[in-house]
């Protein structure tokens, strides 16, 4: 019983020192001076295609493909487990079922979006500032300032608008936890 205690107490540490690590590793590829926090097992190809706002987060088990180009704009926070792709397999190639030949779409997220976990993400998509994306979603295309977007991709509300215009004057802004970070973290 001591031992496997013993093993798991290596084990965590092990984790986290590979999780600081590859956060070190992530936050030198990052092109913006703000602070950007990744939970462990985040994977992103072509990194240095993303272009990150202030007091982002990406959490655990996500999965970024940005060879088409990523914007991610200020107090964005992305859940666990989401996936956004930058490109697809071009269907009209000279194969079936797809040729050889990849189509590139950026992917752009405004500013104070909330993106909840599982949540796909097509080449393409531009999420306006402030749109909830609620678990589990399939996005494309363009979601609206504001929208309040339910598991099945459709808009199901909008944000009180009035309240989130007052909160963005007043810079209440927060990190993944909820709690309030201000103008710069």
């Amino acid at each position: 019983m001591g031992l496997f205690r013993l093993y798991l107490s290596l084990e965590k540490k092990l984790k986290n020192w590979k999780l600081r690590e590859y956060n070190k590793y992530l936050n030198k590829k990052i092109t913006s001076p703000y602070k950007v926090r990744f939970s462990h097992d985040v994977r992103i190809a072509n990194i240095e295609n993303i272009k990150f706002g202030h007091n982002v987060f990406i959490g655990e088990g996500a999965f970024i493909r940005a060879v088409g180009g990523l914007s991610i704009g200020d107090n964005v926070i992305i859940s666990r487990n989401v996936l956004i792709y930058t490109n697809s397999h071009n269907y009209e190639g000279e194969s079936l079922p797809y040729g050889d030949t990849h189509i590139h779409k950026k992917v752009t997220i405004e500013d104070n979006v909330w993106i909840g976990m599982n949540v796909s993400i097509a080449p393409g998509t531009y999420i306006e500032e402030g749109a909830i994306i609620g678990i589990g979603a399939r996005i494309f295309g363009r979601i609206p300032k504001g929208a309040i977007v339910g598991s099945h991709g459709k808009i199901i509300k909008y944000r009180d608008m009035e309240r989130y215009e007052r909160l963005k004057r007043e810079k209440k802004f927060a990190d993944d936890s909820g709690k309030l970070v201000g103008e710069k973290a």
